[in-house]
């Protein structure tokens, strides 16, 4: 029901502010990408932001690679952490929005968390 909503906003509206733009691709990578740890989320934000690159992989795969800080598991050493690295296959909702965001990143609010990105966007739906 909530895909559902989103998908009849998008298809309702032609402008969105660049807020809404990471917020969406924030919301796609969750549903359409299966990102559900909130540490690489937060990575992914972060890697949003800070413009990682994107590796291409066979036909057209996009990759993007994340890292989450966790105490108890990791498989690799980052700056003397432990990390648990996460190599995120982008799907096609999302490259979509990514495209969009690289247009308009500049103005982007960059002290917002994901869950006010995605509550930003949520509120829209009302």
């Amino acid at each position: 029901m909530l895909v559902d909503a989103v998908i009849q906003y998008w298809q309702q509206q032609s402008n969105y502010s660049s807020e809404e733009v990471l917020g969406f691709t924030l919301f796609s990578a969750i549903i359409f990408g299966g990102l559900n740890d909130q540490a690489v989320l937060n990575d992914f934000l972060n890697a949003l932001l800070e413009d990682r690159p994107i590796e291409c992989w066979q036909h057209e795969q996009n990759i993007m690679h994340l890292s989450a800080y966790n105490v108890h598991y990791g498989n690799q050493l980052e700056k003397d952490l432990l990390t648990r690295a996460y190599s995120f296959v982008i799907d096609d909702v999302t490259r979509c929005w990514l495209w969009r965001l690289k247009q308009d990143k500049a103005s982007v609010k960059k002290e917002l968390s994901v869950e006010q990105f995605l509550n930003l966007v949520f509120k829209q739906l009302n």
